[in-house]
């Protein structure tokens, strides 16, 4: 039985707690224009939205970026793939896209991909217009090119090892792949706006459409001295220099349609319409709740037990800041995470 919470609550704080979760409604009633929401053993237990003055349409179905939280949604798209035997984590990039080829690309799996692995970390040039990140223009190769012309540049890895976070660029070649396996070459979020939107009637979105643009709400820049705590998580350790000092001016850029965009620039209609996988995806937290829980349970709905299974397996640890942040990617690419390593305290058994 959940206790629940209207607008006309002093603190504004509106859903349901279960019993025993009340001290999480307390402390989420500092918060504003912000939802929680938590399943334990499959049970919803938190659902929490809190809006403000200066947004009141605000609520528990508004739309927000959820930035890196589109690699998990790259892992389960292409464990669904792997589940109905489209692909496979071991087989070779080239397999299914064979222009993804040759300055050392044949050797790259599709588990290096997902374990941030496929010495692509820094972003392709090239991407000339934020139209060439709508599903129609992908189609027609406008991101594929970028990485099988003959000018473009094959991978590079870091000098130890092979892990390096591909920020965006895991989500652009994911899709590439992705594409090509499919049955029916439909893009990574076509595909899971048929299975996650359509089927299960999720707010989740990697490329919204025109209807799905308004009931959003921007994020918002942290302080600098707090962003790099919040952003730094595993980027390429050449690039971690620059990126504390860009953070430090709270902006962390990357190269998109010939300028640098920031944090801010997510916020945008154009971005929230491309399919940038990898960082630029549009949720509530209702949505992704359900998701983890059907993933922390074996599967539900979206996977076989033995899909999911194979989604956390054959995890391998490596460096991605030299020595400092340890990471465990399964070769479905999520990582567990370990309190003993950087970044990770509190977090020991969590997948991510």
């Amino acid at each position: 039985m959940g206790i629940t919470f209207s607008s006309e609550c002093e603190d504004e704080v509106e859903g349901t707690v279960a019993k025993g979760f009340e001290e999480v409604r307390q402390l989420f009633s500092r918060e504003e224009c912000a939802q929680l929401c938590v399943y334990v053993g499959g049970e919803l237990v938190v659902d929490l939205w809190k809006g403000h003055p200066s947004c009141p349409e605000y609520s528990k179905n508004t739309l927000t970026n959820i930035f890196s939280s589109g690699k998990s949604l790259t892992s389960l798209a292409f464990a669904m793939m792997e589940d109905r035997g489209h692909i496979k984590y071991t087989a070779r990039l080239v397999e299914y896209w064979p222009e993804f080829c040759g300055l050392g690309r044949e050797g790259i799996s599709v588990a290096d991909l997902l374990r941030h692995e496929a010495g692509f970390a820094n972003q392709p040039k090239g991407l000339d217009s934020l139209e060439d990140l709508l599903p129609e223009n992908i189609l027609q190769n406008s991101v594929g090119k970028l990485y099988t012309l003959s000018e473009a540049p094959g991978p590079r890895w870091p000098a130890k090892g092979k892990r390096e976070y591909h920020p965006i660029s895991r989500g652009l070649i994911a899709n590439e792949v992705f594409r090509r396996v499919h049955p029916r070459g439909l893009t990574m979020g076509q595909f899971l706006r048929e299975e996650l939107v359509d089927k299960l009637d999720l707010r989740v979105f990697v490329g919204c459409r025109e209807e799905e643009m308004d009931d959003f709400q921007p994020v918002r820049m942290a302080s600098g001295v707090l962003a790099p705590l919040r952003g730094a998580r595993g980027i390429s350790y050449r690039d971690f220099p620059s990126f504390f000092y860009e953070c430090y001016w709270t902006r962390m850029e990357f190269l998109v349609a010939g300028s640098p965009v920031d944090y801010m620039a997510v916020n945008s209609d154009g971005f929230r319409k491309g399919e940038l996988v990898s960082g630029c995806g549009n949720a509530n937290a209702a949505s992704l709740a359900i998701l983890a829980s059907h993933l922390a349970c074996g599967g539900g709905p979206l996977l076989s037990l033995r899909a999911c299974q194979a989604m956390h397996s054959d995890v391998t640890s490596a460096g991605l800041l030299g020595e400092k942040a340890y990471t465990h990617f399964s070769q479905g690419g999520v990582n567990l995470y370990r309190s003993s390593d950087f970044f990770c305290h509190g977090r020991e058994g969590f997948w991510g």
